[in-house]
């Protein structure tokens, strides 16, 4: 498991938890990582039993390209359907990375 963080506008990894640990030294800048970081706020709108596709109140959405932030958004859910079917299907191994929107961040 994984602590990161976003400083200076890059994406680090700070710690890890497990069988691997960091080399002493600080944070280690992730520039293997490119996508779409999700962080929910608020209170659960509709749950979904797989993935990490459950809808809060609201969500920032972090675009990452090679560990450098490029963009980021607030996503207000409040009072917008959700079709659960839908968010399972998005939630399928191959698609749960990708949002409506995020292409497009």
């Amino acid at each position: 498991m994984g602590t990161w963080e976003i400083r200076d506008g890059r994406f680090y990894l700070v710690a890890l938890r497990g069988r691997y640990r960091l080399t002493p030294g600080g944070p280690l800048w992730a520039d293997w990582f490119t996508g779409v970081i999700r962080i929910p706020r608020g209170e659960l709108l509709q749950y979904v039993h797989m993935g990490f596709g459950s809808v809060y109140e609201q969500e920032l959405h972090i675009k990452v390209e090679h560990g450098v932030v490029v963009a980021s958004r607030w996503i207000d859910n409040r009072g917008t359907a959700h079709d659960p079917w839908e968010l399972g299907r998005r939630n399928l191994p191959g698609g749960e990375n990708a949002f409506p929107g995020d292409d497009v961040l």
